[in-house]
């Protein structure tokens, strides 16, 4: 499959802080109405996930348009200031994320990872289910209709569980303090 432009969709990049490191993720939006409906659909992924996770709240809104690679912020931006989870993050935790996998209808893959995740797993994978509040996240991206979607424009159909893992970068981070 040949490589795609990562600037081939408008992208949302939303930034956000817990009690130990700032993150962010990148959502992928049709131009026009998509944003939109990211914003919502971001707002309901992380209100189902509110339990599994650290306290986090957004510190930045950021957009591409699609062909472009600069980002701009979104000054007005309804993300702004919200909050999801419980609790102080911990170095332990703070390098733990929940990955939603999928792939469009013409075979890209496509991820959403979000980190301080603190619930429990089993096999570092949670399926729908074991956990309402995975299935209720999923049902938020999945209701997504200009949103969510992977680098080739197209809407993923996302297997029914997260990945649940720590990354390198951040347990490395965590030993040298």
């Amino acid at each position: 499959m040949a490589p795609i432009n990562p600037n081939n969709t408008a992208r949302l990049k939303i930034f956000y802080q817990n009690a130990v490191a700032e993150h962010n993720v990148v959502v992928r939006f049709e131009d026009g109405s998509g944003l939109a409906d990211a914003e919502i659909r971001f707002t309901n992924l992380v209100g189902a996930l509110d339990p599994l996770f650290s306290f986090s709240e957004v510190t930045a809104v950021q957009q591409a348009a699609e062909g472009l690679d600069i980002f701009n912020d979104i000054p007005g931006s309804s993300l702004l200031g919200l909050t999801w989870g419980s609790a102080p993050a911990t170095k332990d935790n703070n390098a733990v994320a929940a990955t939603f996998v999928g792939r469009s209808t013409a075979g890209r893959r496509s991820r959403l990872s979000l980190f301080g995740y603190k619930g429990a797993t089993s096999d570092y994978r949670l399926t729908v289910a074991e956990s309402s509040d995975i299935s209720d996240a999923l049902g938020a991206i999945e209701a997504a209709t200009a949103s969510f979607l992977a680098i080739d424009g197209n809407q993923p159909i996302w297997k029914q569980y997260v990945d649940v893992k720590a990354f390198d970068h951040w347990v490395d981070a965590a030993r040298n303090g």
